[in-house]
């Protein structure tokens, strides 16, 4: 015998066991007494078979039948095989590996209730994966059409959100889950005009109640029910619609249910109780749109599943607070922790969001910032660069005026005429011949204009402002000199002396004057 096993965490589970097939080769009879010896063995030990306390407790049974029709399997060849009795599954469920054995005339139900009565799993509940035709799957459809092989693995899955099947009453009921899109609820969104239509006044609707049928009633909400439900969605509470209209069912339903204390404390801790009114004509568009008859008193009880609001039940006709609450429990139950996994979805969701919020903004303030010192340094840069150029116009403009008092110098005489001779602070030399009657200032002029041709508009500088970037910037001017002479020693100043012509001034021969500051 083969067997089949696997390994479960530290558990062997047997999944199956089955005799092998003959192999033909020479050596037949060798093989047949090996074969006989097998068996023998074979028949011991799957009697008697035991892994110690790490196997697990296999659903699969061997009786004296079982093992006498194996042994008769194993002798013959393949082709002689005996037909499949029963389809023999292996359903994967968790770290679990469960047999199913059902008979060849089975139906998907029967799979599906099997598998509850092995998992507890609800039929509604399974999501089954490894079966094939999957879109096709009904009921009643024979597990034969599917062609299952021998020790088929099928993977369970629990689908936490699936909504159980209405309850089976009297048959007049409709299917609204069925109606209103499959297990997954009804999108309600396509009627909130049919609602919204059906709006009332919540303190007038209050008011009316309370003078029919007493102080004891439920919260109402009135309003458009698109708002409304926009509310339920976002604070992810569950919602129950209450269509009102002139029935004799709906009065009785609104004196006898609705005024219950119990009830009303009860949905006011859990549901956003939304009231609307139809009349008799409105009724019958509202179930002539659906397709479906619509019996009064009209409940719906709605959440946000899946993305949407969803009728999650409906309830119709009569009913006692205590089935109202009942059924309410039942949503509750169901739903509840769908709601609050959405909630905390949406909280962590939106802490992201604000955080990303502050982040974004810290980023913006932080780049507006850093524009904003760009900008302050840009435009300070600018003013200095202004004032810079202002500046510097205004040494170009003095050094142009120097040099063109030099330009307006007359020339050197070719008779009479006496060489001055002049040190600079620099250590150069210039001189020039001049004219006894020629003024002291032409001098001056002179040296001014040669000071100016060997600077430019930058560095035509007083000592006292070395640079452009001072804050007070002077052009160098003669009127901050004096020319000295050693012998006879007298000092010439560009303010008192300038008319005065060399020869009044004594200076009619060569001579050597030194160019220093004024003092």
């Amino acid at each position: 015998y083969e067997i089949s096993a696997c390994l479960v965490g530290s558990e062997m589970c047997i999944r199956d066991s089955f005799p092998m097939e003959d192999v033909e080769n020479d050596t037949e009879s060798e093989g047949d007494q090996n074969l006989d010896e097998e068996e023998s063995r074979g028949e011991s030990d799957s009697l008697n078979l035991s892994l110690n306390d790490s196997l697990r407790e296999s659903d699969l049974s061997f009786n004296e039948n079982e093992v006498s029709e194996q042994k008769q399997a194993g002798k013959q060849t393949s082709a002689d095989k005996t037909p499949q009795q029963r389809f023999e599954l292996m359903l994967h469920w968790g770290n679990e590996f469960l047999p199913l054995h059902l008979e060849l005339n089975a139906t998907f139900k029967n799979l599906k209730e099997l598998i509850f009565q092995k998992t507890n799993v609800k039929p509604y509940e399974q999501e089954l994966h490894g079966l094939p035709l999957k879109d096709m799957l009904q009921d009643e459809l024979p597990l034969a059409a599917l062609g299952l092989e021998k020790m088929h693995s099928i993977l369970l899955q629990k689908n936490l959100s699936a909504i159980p099947p209405p309850t089976e009453g009297d048959g007049e009921t409709p299917d609204y889950r069925s109606i209103f899109g499959g297990n997954k609820g009804l999108n309600v969104d396509h009627f909130s005009i049919v609602l919204d239509d059906a709006a009332v006044d919540a303190v007038e609707f209050t008011a009316t109640f309370e003078e029919q049928y007493g102080m004891t009633h439920p919260l109402f909400t009135g309003g458009k029910y698109s708002e409304v439900s926009k509310i339920a969605k976002s604070n992810f509470q569950l919602m129950i619609v209450n269509i009102h209209a002139d029935y004799e069912e709906n009065i009785a339903f609104s004196r006898d249910t609705l005024t219950s204390s119990e009830l009303a404390n009860f949905l006011a801790e859990h549901f956003i109780f939304w009231v609307g009114f139809m009349d008799k004509q409105k009724v019958k568009d509202f179930s002539n749109l659906f397709g479906i008859p619509i019996k009064l008193p009209f409940l719906a009880l709605l959440g946000y599943i899946d993305g949407s609001m969803s009728v999650l039940d409906v309830i119709q006709g009569q009913v006692s607070p205590d089935e109202f609450m009942a059924k309410c429990w039942t949503c509750i139950d169901t739903y509840q922790p769908i709601l609050e996994k959405a909630r905390k979805s949406a909280e962590v969701s939106n802490m992201q969001r604000m955080l990303m919020e502050e982040q974004n903004m810290a980023f913006k303030r932080s780049l507006q910032e850093d524009m904003e010192k760009e900008r302050i340094k840009r435009e300070e840069t600018m003013q200095k660069e202004q004032e810079r150029n202002d500046k510097k116009a205004i040494v170009a403009q003095a050094r142009k005026s120097a040099l063109d008092r030099f330009s307006e110098l007359p020339p050197e005489p070719k008779t009479g005429a006496v060489t001055i001779a002049i040190n600079l602070p620099d250590g150069s030399r210039i001189q020039r011949k001049w004219s006894i009657d020629t003024k002291l200032k032409s001098i001056f002029e002179f040296i001014e204009g040669t000071v100016a041709f060997r600077l430019d508009d930058e560095t035509f500088l007083d000592d006292c402002t070395p640079s452009l970037e001072n804050e007070q910037v002077k052009p160098w001017t003669i009127m901050r000199y004096e020319l000295v002479s050693n012998y006879p020693k007298r000092t010439y100043n560009a303010v008192q002396d300038v008319d005065k012509s060399l020869k009044e001034l004594g200076l009619v021969s060569q001579s050597l004057l030194f160019l220093h500051p004024a003092k």
